[in-house]
């Protein structure tokens, strides 16, 4: 006599055992495990990767034990055996899917109802109980809930197979088909979530009406980087270049009479250990001013005054230059920039300060003279 599938049995078992308690009793199904003792199933509760939920319900005591794949030899229902990859390929798992975790070292955690199993039995006066369905307890095993049971978990992905088997999925290669059309459902589930972010755009500002007019100006923008001229080393200029916007934000072009403030902190340098010193602010200097005309399309250069911001150490390392721009018949237009670099950070040319005096080195050129005494001795007479 054939024996009957396994997958449509267990199919069968979880019917029966939701039927169970109204007829008093349901199918027993026998597990072998691989230690040689037997587990007599009441109830298989649950289906994973993991293993084999299984339940021994008593006199109002329901207790619950998961068993591994791993420790499952083979199973026996009515008579017949079944193998495990029969029953792990009848719950719908691939055996690369199955997890293959190992208990040994496991705090081993009583169950919720302990039985008492021998009332009879004390150990220093007291009741000896002990629980057969004490299990492993392992933070990394899943939990799941068996919400339905198809006789052939492939249907579920009925309209996925043409296009990967498109003559039909052999057999042999079930258990592998079904763990591939399952990576391909996830793909297509989770796949419009991995795709680049589309970018943030900021608001939209319409064309303002009224008196403005486009093209006429209405701000303007300063940009600055410091300049190094004549093959310094140190900075020695400043490069100013002036944009002008409508009301509508778009470019226009400027002209008139530039003024220029830069304005910079005032420091003293105190020792804090060794070559090592710390800056105390003292109040804010403007360290030069300049008037130029500007023109549309026109960079403008601006020589920073003696010192240099590079050679004194008691003027703060960043800036700020204010810009106003007189225009004829449009009015005055005023901007600021910042921060404007003065000295450079630099951990080498700071320690060079402290130990002789500059920041530069012997044969680097510096405005007024290139180095020719080396090495210099330290100016401490703004030092305390």
């Amino acid at each position: 006599m054939p024996r009957p599938p396994l997958k449509l049995i267990l199919a069968a078992l979880l019917a029966l055992w939701a039927v169970a308690p109204a007829f008093g009793a349901g199918p027993q199904l026998t597990l072998q495990l691989t230690d040689g003792s037997r587990v007599h199933v009441g109830e298989i509760a649950d289906v994973n990767e993991a293993g084999l939920t299984v339940a021994a319900v008593g006199e109002g005591i329901r207790i619950e034990r998961t068993l591994a794949w791993h420790r499952i030899a083979d199973a026996s229902l009515h008579g017949q055996r079944y193998s495990l990859r029969e029953l792990q390929l009848a719950a719908g798992l691939s055996p690369k899917q199955v997890q293959s975790v190992s208990y040994a070292g496991m705090e081993q955690l009583p169950a919720p109802h302990p039985i008492l199993l021998d009332p009879t039995a004390y150990a220093g006066g007291s009741p000896v109980f002990h629980s057969p369905f004490a299990i492993p307890y392992s933070p990394f095993l899943t939990v799941g809930r068996v919400i339905g049971v198809r006789a052939d978990p492939l249907s579920a992905y009925a309209d996925l197979e043409p296009a990967i088997y498109p003559n039909g999925i052999p057999s042999i290669e079930a258990p592998f088909a079904l763990g591939l059309l399952r990576e391909r459902r996830r793909v297509e589930t989770i796949g419009p979530f991995l795709g680049p972010v589309a970018p943030t755009f900021g608001p939209t500002f319409p064309v303002p009406t009224g008196d403005a007019t486009p093209g006429d100006l209405s701000q303007i923008e300063a940009r600055v980087i410091p300049i190094r001229r004549g093959g310094t080393a140190d900075i020695n200029a400043l490069g100013v270049e002036l944009v002008g916007f409508d009301e509508a934000g778009r470019p226009v072009p400027v002209d008139g009479t530039g003024q220029f403030f830069l304005y910079a902190g005032e420091q003293r340098l105190v020792r804090a250990f060794d070559n090592a010193y710390a800056a105390q602010p003292e109040g804010l200097v403007r360290l030069a001013e300049w008037t130029r005309n500007v023109t549309p399309d026109a960079s403008l250069v601006l020589r920073l005054p003696e010192p240099l911001p590079e050679h004194d150490p008691t003027i703060s390392p960043i800036g700020t230059l204010r810009v106003r721009l007189s225009v004829p018949g449009r009015g005055v237009f005023e901007t600021i920039a910042e921060p404007v670099t003065l000295r450079p950070a630099s951990p080498l040319r700071d320690s060079l300060r402290g130990e002789t005096g500059s920041r530069f080195l012997p044969d680097e050129k510096t405005s007024g003279r290139p180095n020719t005494a080396w090495p210099r001795q330290p100016d401490l007479s703004r030092i305390e």
